[in-house]
């Protein structure tokens, strides 16, 4: 019985392009091979898939064909898994569909992809950058530590102490003022007459 033929756009497209990679260029059987299968299933007949069919049909054998005395389809099933393996894992990396020929059948699948999200090391992350603020902060100079004290050598008189004492001030006791005799009033002398006066007085 067959199956209504559905439109396998992506699907078709993705097997002519494997077809035109180059990588059957050395293996005819296998492009033989996958082309077979991928006709049958996009007409809906999968159930045709066997391996009589595959090695009478599309690898030439004749009609009396014995699976059980040559494994051939067998053999270059397992080619063409490879194949498509090695192709997806390289060249056809990006496709969004791929064309898989699961191990025990024939009948191909084909699987959409989903696109890898992007790693962290492919996407440019531009953060805003927030300019710090600045803040004028006045500097004060530290002040030098004072140098420690020579130590007196062992052999030389330790110098004397050059600290400054303060004294207190000399305390000034007020000068005594002597007293002064008191004055009487002199009298005046009566004149006495002089001894030459005298002889004066004698002569005359």
């Amino acid at each position: 019985m067959h199956h209504v033929a559905t439109d396998f756009t992506d699907e078709r497209n993705e097997l002519q392009a494997v077809l035109d990679s180059g990588i059957f260029n050395r293996a005819p059987n296998l492009a033989n091979v996958l082309t077979y299968v991928c006709a049958k299933y996009f007409e809906g007949a999968g159930e045709q898939i066997k391996e009589y069919n595959i090695a009478v049909e599309a690898l030439g054998r004749p009609a009396e064909f014995d699976q059980r005395r040559d494994s051939i389809v067998r053999v270059e099933a397992h080619r063409l898994r490879k194949r498509l393996r090695d192709f997806y894992e390289a060249e056809g990396a990006s496709h969004s569909v791929r064309i898989e020929i699961p191990s025990g059948q024939y009948a191909p699948q084909f699987l959409r992809q989903t696109p890898p999200l992007p790693s962290l090391s492919e996407v440019a992350v531009v953060l805003p950058v927030e300019e710090p603020e600045i803040q004028a902060v006045a500097t004060i100079p530290h002040a030098a530590p004072p140098p420690p004290p020579a130590l007196p050598q062992p052999d030389e008189p330790q110098p004397a102490s050059t600290t400054e004492t303060t004294s207190p001030p000399p305390t000034t006791t007020p000068a005594r003022v002597p007293r002064l005799p008191l004055l009487r009033p002199v009298r005046p002398a009566t004149p006495t007459p002089s001894s030459r006066d005298h002889v004066d007085v004698v002569r005359a």
